[in-house]
Order: structure tokens, then C-alpha cells, then sequence
């Protein structure tokens, strides 16, 4: 996985910071908060996705997870002040579900040894399983697109 281009996850995450952008609250630097977590969630994917390893990539997929949990608190507070969140959250909610995914998919950490030997066999599953004709994971996957 060593192309963010190809990660659902990633397009999806692109999609949500074109969803904070549209959003209105005057209230403080909350928009600038907003717009910087729904960037940090993209960028933490790209960069995480061309480190070294795989601990390292799992690491910046934990912090876009992390990112992506604050984004969702500061939507919650828009929504409480009045302004109309409800598709950025759906689709908050669909790209911490996909980050959890790809997390798991890739080994937790907890067994460095076992995910050695694990995270290629995982990758090459996930290739053969999640990829349709069509180019886009099946069943809402967070893995890959054949897109290039």
C-alpha cells in the first residue's frame, strides 16, 4: 500500500474536507480548527503511506483516526450552534470506520513478530478480495481503488 492514490480511504477523507469547506459558523477559529483536522485526516494517510514500514504507516493511520475523532467532536459543535453537518458526519463516521479497517488490516502492533509475517499475507488478501472489475472495493471497503 505504498500508493495513497489508491486508497478509498484517502478519496473519501479528500471528500470530507470538500464538505468542512462548505460549512458556515462564525464562531471563533472553529472553521480554522475544522479545516486543519479534516486536512490533517488526508495528509496523515498520504504521509503514513510512504514510510518505510509498516509500524510507521499504522502509527499515521492512528493519528488520521485521531484527527478524524476530533473533526467529528468539532462538527458536533457546528451542529449545536446551528449549522447543517449531517453529511460531513456520515461521512466522518464512514472514513473512521474505513481507518479502522485498514488499521486492523495491517496489524496492530501488539505482535510485531506475528505482523511481520502477517501484513503481506493481509495486503495480498486484501488485493484479491477487496478489488471489483469495477475498480472499487466491494461491500464499502477502506482498501483500494485500481485507480491510478
Amino acid at each position: 500500500m505504498s500508493n495513497f492514490r489508491q486508497l478509498r480511504v484517502w478519496h473519501a477523507a479528500n471528500q470530507q474536507i470538500i464538505g468542512v469547506a462548505g460549512i458556515a459558523v462564525p464562531f471563533g477559529d472553529l472553521m480554522t480548527q475544522l479545516r486543519r483536522a479534516a486536512i490533517s485526516v488526508s495528509s496523515n494517510i498520504a504521509e503514513g503511506s510512504g514510510r518505510g514500514n509498516d509500524s510507521e504507516y499504522v502509527n499515521f493511520l492512528r493519528i488520521a483516526r485521531a484527527s478524524n475523532d476530533e473533526l467529528a467532536a468539532q462538527l458536533h459543535i457546528c451542529a449545536a450552534l446551528g449549522a447543517e453537518v449531517a453529511g460531513v458526519l456520515r461521512q466522518n463516521d464512514g472514513i473512521g470506520r474505513m481507518l479502522t479497517v485498514l488499521i486492523r488490516r495491517l496489524g496492530s502492533g501488539q505482535h510485531a513478530i506475528l505482523a511481520r509475517v502477517q501484513i503481506p499475507r493481509l495486503r495480498a488478501r486484501a488485493q484479491r478480495e477487496l478489488i471489483s472489475p469495477t475498480g472499487l472495493t466491494e461491500g464499502g471497503g477502506a482498501l483500494t481503488t485500481s485507480d491510478t
